[in-house]
């Protein structure tokens, strides 16, 4: 019996990419020259027949301009990439990340994007910082300033697609500031990128605004307030089981050290205690992250060693488990002036990926050996994130000019 795996998908993907550019059920009857064929083979003979050919298959409601060079190669490589997704043998077969990198190529045939290429805002803008804000599901979030304006945008890098997004006008916060707790994500249920900003009312220290940015209306929404504090005013939040998750306190409780939530569907917030073993620890450098899938913290607890806590069980603060520790005198090769770890990524292969001040390094949890990236001993890192192409398309919003 044949194992199944990814490549049933891609061939899945395949039988719907001819049943959309044909118009032909791929179950149906169908009939050449009085023969009977199946769509893979209809598509087959129409290639090897060229442009006619291509033409009497295509469907008639896709309004195709043959006369244009740039469109008959366009359909023709879409066909194309069908039958290679259909082949008999798996192994022939491409995985889904080639198949979209096929069609980002297809897409830049002859200059003309199916998506609109606009260039990053960093480009055409004078110099100026800009932090990433957050990344999910093929999205960037940007905040950019250059000494004249700023603003936050989001760009899709594999579309080249980038849109300035829509800027807050409200009497607490006119201008957007690097300073403030934001948090950058997919809402999976309600099928929406959403922005988060928790900023500090002018007239009080308790309050904190809770506003919501959505892709989708294109609109901010100030629905609700919170009392907690966040002492690192540049946090992000980090993204798990549906939920983002930021270090806080909450004065009334003790201790008041904790993991702020915040349900990115319905925007409630709760709290995530700390291991038991950590609170005699709170007061060392803390980093959230995400470890196999599972809300993970980094906690230097001295120059030469880390420790790394695993939760296991979301919101089960017994499943807090200590999975491994980091000889830090492997990583610190290069001096620093912040020695503060954050997991970055986890790899199949058990190693992670790790930022400390300005440098990334792979380190091997098994063999305890850490491995820098930079070349260049005097290149520095800023920022970094996880990131993994999409063709989503961002339809709302301002175009960067």
């Amino acid at each position: 019996m044949r194992k199944v795996t990814t490549k049933a998908d891609v061939f899945s993907y395949g039988v719907l990419l001819m049943e959309f550019l044909t118009a032909k059920r791929p179950t149906g009857p169908i009939e050449e020259n009085g023969f009977p064929v199946t769509l893979r083979q209809l598509v087959e003979r129409a290639l090897t027949n060229g442009g006619d050919g291509i033409l009497e298959v295509a469907e008639q409601n896709m309004n195709l301009n043959m006369s244009s060079k740039g469109e008959e190669e366009k359909l023709i490589a879409l066909l194309e990439l069908a039958l290679s997704c259909t082949s008999l043998a798996p192994e022939d077969r491409p995985d889904m990340n080639e198949v979209l990198s096929t069609l980002i190529k297809i897409s830049e045939v002859d200059g003309s994007e199916i998506v609109k290429m606009v260039d990053f805002p960093f480009n055409s803008l004078p110099v100026g910082p800009f932090r990433f804000i957050g990344s999910c599901s093929g999205v960037v979030c940007l905040w950019f300033a250059n000494g004249v304006e700023t603003f936050i945008c989001f760009c899709n890098p594999a579309t080249k697609e980038c849109r300035r997004i829509l800027k807050r006008q409200d009497n607490f916060w006119n201008d957007y500031d690097i300073n403030i707790i934001n948090a950058f994500g997919y809402d999976c249920k309600y099928d929406d990128y959403k922005l988060i900003n928790i900023v500090k009312r002018p007239e009080t220290d308790r309050l904190l605004d809770v506003i919501v940015y959505k892709l989708g209306s294109n609109a901010w929404e100030c629905n609700q307030t919170v009392t907690y504090k966040f002492p690192d005013k540049r946090q992000t939040g980090i993204l798990v089981n549906g939920a983002f998750h930021w270090f806080g306190e909450a004065p009334e409780k003790n201790p008041s050290k904790l993991i702020i939530s915040m349900n990115i569907s319905n925007e409630k917030f709760d709290e995530v205690q700390f291991p038991k073993e950590l609170y005699d620890k709170n007061h060392f450098p803390m980093t959230i992250g995400v470890l196999e899938g599972c809300l993970c913290l980094v906690v230097t607890v001295s120059m030469s060693g880390s420790e790394v806590w695993m939760m296991q069980e979301y919101g089960v603060r017994e499943s807090w488990t200590q999975v491994y520790t980091i000889d830090n005198e492997s990583i610190w090769s290069f001096p620093d002036t912040d020695y503060t770890l954050r997991l970055v990524h986890s790899f199949g292969n058990g190693q992670i990926l790790l930022k400390y001040g300005y440098r990334l390094v792979t380190y091997d949890p098994e063999h305890k050996r850490g491995r820098e990236l930079q070349k260049n001993s005097s290149s520095m890192i800023h920022d970094s994130m996880n990131y993994v192409e999409s063709l989503v398309s961002l339809s709302f919003g301002y175009l960067c000019r």
